[in-house]
């Protein structure tokens, strides 16, 4: 008898260890990997657990794992994305499954990493990554970095902005965002919000694998606003659901009002969040034309 459910226990066990890695989330599926409200720590968890036994998932599931992967490393990296991404192109290419935009994700996951030398080497469908000049000092505690275009928009110089220190406006933003032209609109003909704007900060993300023309557009229509590229997300503090605009107000490294969109409301909750932050530049409100 003994000897029968010892029989029983080892094919129970090998049954079990035949199963998915993530068996024991039985939800950790094509939804969960494409939802946008899915918990980063949940959909990581889901991720390394493929990545574990890709064998054992169909492809399509590997592509999703690979996608949900690159866009949680732009905002809520896990330590280990880089490694967990290369594992899971491996196992698409050893099916002669893998597609252009699986590499790219992999490139999207390395950059939001800071590993842009290993993105560089990549060979990704599309234009080179621009060439680049990394700061030349260590980042100091508190400091955000990121890349700055040249003015020709060609090429790309690291910079650091200290948010661990004071207060500070930054917008997350994008160049293929309407809403954040119309707001850069409306600020630009707008004196009091033109103040509050003086030494915002409009960081994008390092999306459209990071095609120079993509942002030259913007930054040459929009020079008093051009946009910068997140060159990790480290000290950003940026929301786990990337949506843009999101204005944020910094105060020494600790996000303390954020207003999200452009709307009729925005002024006035903008108005509102820097006067609560002590930006004493903001001068009286004054009358505004808007055409209206």
């Amino acid at each position: 008898m003994l000897r029968l459910l010892a029989s029983h226990l080892l094919a129970t066990l090998a049954a079990l260890a035949a199963l998915p890695a993530y068996a024991a989330d039985a939800s950790c599926d094509l939804p969960v990997l494409q939802a946008p409200d899915t918990p980063p720590e949940r959909l990581n968890a889901c991720i390394r657990a493929i990545a574990a036994r890709p064998a054992r998932v169909d492809a399509a599931l590997l592509h999703a794992a690979l996608s949900g992967l690159a866009d949680a490393s732009m905002t809520r990296p896990a330590p280990d994305a880089p490694e967990t991404a290369r594992r899971l192109l491996a196992a698409l290419d050893a099916r002669g499954a893998a597609r252009a935009g699986d590499r790219a994700g992999l490139r999207d996951v390395l950059l939001a990493a800071g590993r842009f030398d290993e993105a560089a080497a990549l060979r990704v469908d599309g234009p080179p990554l621009p060439a680049r000049q990394a700061l030349a000092r260590p980042g100091a505690s508190g400091e955000a970095r990121y890349w700055r275009w040249d003015p020709a928009g060609s090429s790309l110089r690291e910079e650091a902005v200290d948010l661990g220190h004071g207060v500070h406006l930054v917008v997350d933003a994008s160049p293929g965002c309407q809403f954040c032209a119309q707001a850069v609109a409306d600020i630009d003909r707008d004196p009091v919000l033109a103040v509050l704007f003086r030494d915002a900060l409009w960081t994008s993300r390092p999306e459209q694998g990071l095609d120079a023309a993509y942002w030259r557009r913007w930054n040459q229509a929009h020079p008093a606003h051009a946009m910068v590229v997140v060159a990790d997300v480290s000290n950003w503090a940026l929301d786990p659901q990337w949506s843009t605009p999101r204005f944020r107000f910094f105060r020494d490294g600790r996000v303390v009002a954020s207003v999200l969109g452009w709307t009729k409301d925005s002024r006035a909750a903008l108005l509102q969040a820097g006067r609560d932050q002590g930006l004493s530049r903001l001068a009286p409100e004054v009358p505004v034309d808007r055409g209206e």
